[in-house]
């Protein structure tokens, strides 16, 4: 009889093992899978960085320019002049001026305003950045 019993245990250990190596690696392929996913949410997080820093550099150096300067020119898309750093390959950065008249004023100003509306916008990762300024 004891030898009975010997033999159950074993093939009750053996099966406990190899369902604990099951969950086991269950387990440590769900913590690499959330490490990879993190690894990908850091980068894009750190790409939405970049691109907001490169069209924020190129709107306030377009702030600095005066409104007579051929960087205002309305009527054409350019790429950006003021990058300090180079883009990433596959990256692009545009900056469009409009000429903007507005007729809906009220008393005291009579006529229509004009002023000039740049966008600068980033593309990268397939996703796109744009930020505008005005210039009276």
């Amino acid at each position: 009889m004891s030898g009975t019993k010997h033999g159950r245990g074993r093939g009750y250990v053996l099966a406990e093992a190899l369902v604990g190596g099951v969950v086991m690696m269950l387990a440590l392929v769900g913590v690499f899978g959330a490490l990879s996913r993190g690894g990908e949410h850091v980068g894009r997080a750190v790409a939405d960085q970049d691109a907001s820093q490169r069209a924020t550099e190129q709107l306030e150096w377009l702030r600095g320019q005066p409104s007579n300067s051929a960087a205002w020119e309305a009527g054409k898309t350019k790429p950006c002049q003021a990058l300090l750093v180079e883009l990433p390959p596959g990256w692009t950065c545009t900056v469009t001026v409009t000429q903007v008249v507005d007729t809906a004023v009220a008393a005291p100003i009579s006529g229509s305003l004009f002023y000039k509306r740049a966008v600068v916008r980033v593309d990268y990762r397939g996703t796109s950045l744009s930020l505008e300024a005005l210039r009276w």
